[in-house]
């Protein structure tokens, strides 16, 4: 008040140069709990203001945040009383993530959000109870904010990357220091290591859920590899404590309990993904058995839930405007991820619940309402994964094909992905949808066509989408559709065998110009469509020279690939382990297309 009876600018309030108590002697601390006491002060009596937002934003700006960040270096700010964080948490928020009403969405100085975001910090690791959890809040709301325009503006996505370090797919954590890829905050590090200390005693329900709302938003920028710089323990709290609120949310009584907390089970669900994603990269240590635990008890809740809904006709639906249309897809993706990794633990159980999954997809998409399609093809995208590698097995295959899944889900969905593919570079779906086909194929050789009547017009509809490769004929969704192609004609599933044979000769001819850094992947592909060529001329006799004369176009093809052999034998760990028994049938063929050669004049 004295301040402003004098007309001196508001910013003289704080410009008192606390900095200059702040020594380096041993008085530097009793110095540094008299300057907080002040801040404190002046906090509260900003709460009692009746300036705008904007007004104490720019008092924050100009003297109290960067002061605040030098006390930091001290350890005092567990000293900060109750009333006095929620005034500087607020008012950091105001700076630091400011809303569309707030600075008109001017992004303040890197300096400036690092300090925000260090005080933040500091009194996240140095509160206790209430006070932590609103830091906490705080924090996540903060970061969603950057998170959410980050994708928009170059300028907020280098803010995020000073916050939390520069995003990184190859380099662990613990190993970027001197890569420069860690971020001066060490942020994700010191949210972790609490989060891990916190989890190691009884929490309030509502602590837990911002604990694992912020985990799971920092896991959502930058992936799994943020558990790289954690130990081994710390990370398994952090997957035991996530499992256990997904199982008290899945495993409850009603349709409606369960899905009543659904923000914190999304929350569980990514940082569960998240520890699978990390134990798929093969780390071992001794708290490694305790996370694959803790993920299959998650995994066990999901099946639960799922068989619970299934018996007790709970009225659940992939349809675009049902409520439970985003738990079912959460659950589906949670399914993909843990069965791609991991097809032995719980096949059985899964086993009882496919049929329920994927008769809501064909329900959604039997509507034919544009929303509802949307929905049940990116649920089944989602549930591709565990479907591919769940269909080594016997029982797997033969669900798909009695229940006519394969007729009704699969093939349309690959054929609806080709005919779009020009449009689009994600061809991970696709792809894995291709090998669900090909596990079929392959293992099942009786009377295929007859069981799955689609394969025949799935032929002739293939042979004709093929050209969408045309320019791109080593593309490994092309060799992949290629050797579909061959394995239905092998099958019996095509009229025409010779079309076939010439399409993939065409397509492999194109892999003359290959050299040894293109995809291991296609190299693969390949020798498998010269394994069921080969075993097509080998077996079929009315094949004849017309097979010849629609293979001819292989000749420069083999010889590349023999070459090609040669050079992927120098790092054989590229190689699939069939390479050998692919390199004979590579000779094969080109003994017998020359064979016939001498006896026709159709090269």
């Amino acid at each position: 008040q004295q301040q402003q009876q004098q007309k001196a600018p508001p910013e003289e309030v704080h410009v008192m140069h606390y900095s200059k108590l702040v020594g380096s002697d041993d008085t530097a601390k009793t110095n540094a709990e008299r300057t907080l006491a002040n801040i404190q002060e002046l906090l509260l009596i900003l709460a009692c203001a009746t300036q705008q937002p904007i007004s104490r934003a720019e008092v924050m700006q100009l003297g109290v945040l960067p002061l605040l960040k030098t006390l930091t270096a001290l350890d005092i700010m567990a000293l900060m009383q109750p009333d006095a964080v929620t005034t500087c948490v607020s008012l950091i928020c105001s700076v630091v993530a400011p809303t569309s009403a707030e600075l008109q969405r001017v992004w303040p100085a890197k300096q400036l959000v690092l300090d925000g975001f260090s005080v933040l910090l500091a009194l996240f690791t140095s509160m206790h109870g209430d006070a932590q959890a609103e830091v906490c809040d705080a924090l996540q709301r903060c970061l969603h904010v950057y998170d959410l325009h980050s994708q928009h503006s170059k300028h907020v996505q280098a803010l995020l990357n000073a916050v939390l370090g520069p995003s990184s797919d190859t380099t662990p954590l613990h190993t970027a220091k001197s890569r420069n890829t860690k971020s001066s905050l060490q942020l994700v590090e010191r949210v972790i290591a609490t989060t891990g200390v916190l989890f190691q005693h009884k929490l309030p329900s509502v602590h837990i859920d911002k604990l694992l709302r912020l985990l799971a938003l920092i896991m959502g920028i930058r992936g799994h590899r943020v558990f790289d710089g954690a130990d081994s323990k710390t990370n398994s709290l952090i997957a035991r404590r996530a499992s256990v609120e997904i199982r008290l949310i899945l495993e409850q009584d009603t349709l409606e309990q369960c899905t009543a907390q659904s923000d914190t089970l999304v929350a569980c669900f990514t940082v569960i993904e998240n520890v699978i994603g990390w134990l798929s990269l093969g780390t071992a240590n001794s708290e490694t058995e305790n996370c694959i635990q803790s993920a299959k008890i998650a995994v066990e809740a999901i099946l639960f839930f799922l068989h619970n809904c299934q018996v007790n006709q709970w009225v659940v639906s992939l349809e675009a405007t049902h409520p439970t249309q985003g738990l079912l897809r959460a659950c589906a993706r949670m399914l993909g991820v843990w069965f791609a990794e991991e097809s032995t633990l719980l096949s059985e159980r899964v086993l009882e619940v496919l049929p329920f999954v994927l008769a809501g997809i064909k329900a959604a998409k039997s509507t034919g309402e544009p929303q509802n399609v949307e929905v049940a093809n990116d649920t089944l995208a989602l549930l591709l994964p565990a479907l591919c590698n769940l269909s080594v097995e016997a029982a797997v295959r033969k669900m798909l094909i009695e229940t006519n899944y394969v007729d009704d889900i699969l093939i349309p969905f690959v054929q609806e992905r080709l005919e779009h593919l020009p449009q689009t570079d994600d061809t991970s779906s696709l792809n894995t949808a291709i090998n669900t086909l090909l596990n079929i194929l392959v293992s099942e050789t009786s009377q295929l066509p007859q069981r799955v009547p689609s394969f025949g017009p799935f032929a002739s509809t293939l042979q004709q989408q093929l050209n969408f490769a045309e320019g791109k004929s080593t593309s490994e969704t092309a060799l992949s559709c290629v050797l579909v192609l061959l394995y239905l004609a092998y099958r019996g599933a095509a009229d025409d065998k010779r079309t076939p044979l010439r399409v993939a000769a065409q397509h492999l001819s194109s892999l003359a110009g290959l050299d040894a850094q293109a995809s291991i992947h296609c190299v693969e592909t390949a020798f498998l469509c010269v394994q069921v060529m080969d075993a097509m001329l080998s077996h079929d006799t009315d094949l004849g020279a017309g097979a010849l004369s629609a293979s001819s176009p292989l000749v420069p093809a083999l010889a590349s690939l023999l070459r090609w052999q040669g050079t992927l034998e120098t790092v054989p760990d590229l190689l699939s382990p069939h390479h050998r028994e692919t390199t004979q049938a590579i000779s094969s063929l080109v003994t017998g297309l020359l064979s016939k050669a001498q006896r026709t004049d159709s090269v």
